[in-house]
Order: C-alpha cells, then structure tokens, then sequence
C-alpha cells in the first residue's frame, strides 16, 4: 500500500488559506467544515503543509503562528524552486492563478488545487489547462460544492429519476459573476450534466465596463433545461436552489434541504409532498474531501470531479453574461467566439 505523505506548499495565507472559517462559525445555517485548505490539509492524513508564501508579511506570520508551518517565502518562486513540492494550492487574486499554476506545473508538482474563479479570461484559462497537460500535473479547481456529499446526494437523486425530468434550475446567491456565482454555474452544469448552449442577462447596476459586478438572467442548456439566474447586490436567502423536475422538487442551500415528489390527492390531482432529503451519507467538509481525491487522482491517473476544463467553462458562462450586457441583453451563444474579455473587481487591488 501506498503511504507516500505528500508535501504542500500554499501561495497567497490569507481568506481561504487561514481565517474563513472563523467569520463561517459565526453563519447561520449549514457551513461545513474546515472550510480553509490549511485546516483541510490537516484533516488528511496523507498530505502535510511545509511551506506558505505570500506577499504581505503580516499574512505570512499569522498563518505560520496558526497552523505551524515554519519554511516561509514573500515570493512563490523561490517557495517552488526550494521546497521540492508534490502539491501546490492557489489561493490568491484570481487574476493571479494562472502565472502560479503555469509556474507550479512547471516545477513540477504532481497537482495544482487552484480556488475559485480558476481566472478572470479565457486565454489565462487555457495557459493553465494547457501547462498542467504538458507537465502531467493534475489541475482541480476548488468549486467545493462538487464534493459537498448533501450537493452529491443532489446529484444522485437527480440521476436516479427521483423528481423526473429535470426542467428548471433557479439559483440565488450574492454578487460578482466573475468571482462568486461561478460556484452557481458550476453546480448547474453538475446537476444538469449538460453544457450551457446559450445565455442572456444583464449586470446590476452601472459599472465600469471591466468590473464584475452581479447580474442577472437565463441560460439554455443543451439538453433542454432551463437556469435562471439571480446573483445580485442584497439577495436576502444566501446560496439556495430550486430544481424542478416532471415529479418533483429539490431545495438546496446554506439554509434549506427538502425533496418534494408528486403524489396523487384525495381530489384526484397531482400534490407535491415534502420531506427532508434523504442522504444516507456523511457529513463533511468538500474541501477535505477534494484533497483526499486529488491524492487519488496523483496515484491512479484519474480525472477530478471539477478539472481545468469545469472551471473553464463556469468562467466562459460569467463572461458570456458580461458579453450579453455589453450587447444590450442579447443572447450570446457557447462557446463565446470572442475571448479577449477580461474582468476584474476593484476591492481585490486595495
């Protein structure tokens, strides 16, 4: 048996590194945990974080005082080119992600766990997928919602037939298209097991012509199923879900989980009956569980549940929502045939 510990290194000690978890403990509603890859590393027994880097010093010293990682750097490139690393996390700006996974590939680390959104346009996208090919790195781009088992209970019951043809797929969450509701397309892709066809919406509010903001809108996907899309500035219910099916019905979100299935009535008509979803699973953390899979796919050659290309196309919908505004909410077919568009978001360049 193989009992290889894998060496970490992680790049930019801040939010999803260190310290989220602290502001979740305080969320209502369902937030599994660890949430931070330093804590989640921790949890699995066959990786250990060596070495951190980043360039903000009072970062770098209160990750090492948290988690105990001694080997620290200001700049990645020399993390890399010391520390002799199987596995490297990304967690910067996503502006940054492709010059660090490009370089991590290239010094030859065994996978890449790169955090949400992989990047801001599709050429950085590319170099990324096309580097970590090259290299034979493994790439996993951390939308933990893929691994999140009442999100794979989601999936399951979808597949099963339980609540029929899927029709629709409502999402609501906060804003940034870019940069957050990524996570809401990623997960209609996983659900649908479809590819988007074409979209329409239109960004909340007036920006400059490169920032991401929320939006809303539509998006057809090529099976037939219908997404609608709600991610703007003060949505109240969080991250939340209505899937709805020929049979049926699934909430899902931080604050909600019920499967309601067709049944008939005493009047001779279809009613809806609700009751938990039924999970016959383990809670746990879709961080921990990405890793302990990324470890699975370094030693048997497998493919990632959300891999280079998953996180490509959640960001090709987000920008293809910034194309449709730009164009007056007109429908913007898949794949967009222009790929210069690059976002950004003022509050990551402070």
């Amino acid at each position: 048996m193989n009992k290889t510990t894998y060496r970490v290194g992680i790049i930019g000690c801040g939010r999803m590194a260190s310290t989220m978890d602290d502001e979740k403990r305080r969320q209502p509603g369902r937030v599994p945990q660890p949430g931070v890859l330093a804590g989640a590393y921790g949890q699995v027994a066959r990786t250990r974080v060596v070495a951190a880097a980043d360039i903000h010093d009072v970062k770098l010293a209160e990750f090492s005082a948290r988690w105990g990682v001694r080997s620290l750097y200001a700049d990645y490139r020399e993390m890399l080119a010391a520390e002799a690393l199987d596995i490297v996390s990304v967690a910067t700006h996503a502006h940054l992600h492709a010059e660090m996974t490009v370089a991590a590939a290239e010094a030859g680390v065994k996978a890449v766990l790169c955090e949400k959104a992989m990047a801001t346009n599709l050429p950085d996208a590319d170099s990324m997928i096309d580097a970590c090919g090259r290299a034979g790195t493994v790439l996993t781009v951390l939308y933990h919602n893929r691994w999140d088992p009442l999100m794979v209970r989601v999936k399951e019951l979808v597949d099963e037939g339980t609540i029929g043809e899927l029709i629709s797929i409502a999402g609501n969450m906060g804003p940034e298209l870019v940069h957050e509701a990524t996570h809401m397309f990623d997960l209609m892709r996983f659900w649908s097991g479809s590819e988007a066809a074409w979209v329409f919406g239109q960004l909340d509010g007036a920006r400059e012509p490169r920032e991401d903001p929320g939006g809303s809108g539509y998006i057809q996907f090529q099976n037939g199923m219908h997404a609608f899309v709600n991610a703007v500035e003060g949505c109240p219910v969080g991250f939340e879900f209505d899937l709805v099916g020929t049979k049926g019905r699934i909430r899902i979100g931080y604050h909600v989980d019920e499967l309601w299935t067709v049944a008939e009535d005493v009047y001779e008509g279809r009613a809806l009956l609700g009751r938990k979803i039924p999970q016959n699973i383990e809670a746990g953390s879709g961080v921990v569980k990405a890793i302990e899979e990324l470890v699975t796919c370094i030693e048997e050659g497998k493919t990632p549940t959300c891999s280079g290309e998953d996180g490509r196309k959640a960001l090709e919908i987000a920008l293809a929502f910034h194309v449709s505004h730009r164009e007056g909410g007109a429908k913007v077919e898949l794949p967009l045939r222009d790929t210069s568009l690059t976002v950004t978001n003022p509050k990551y360049f402070s």
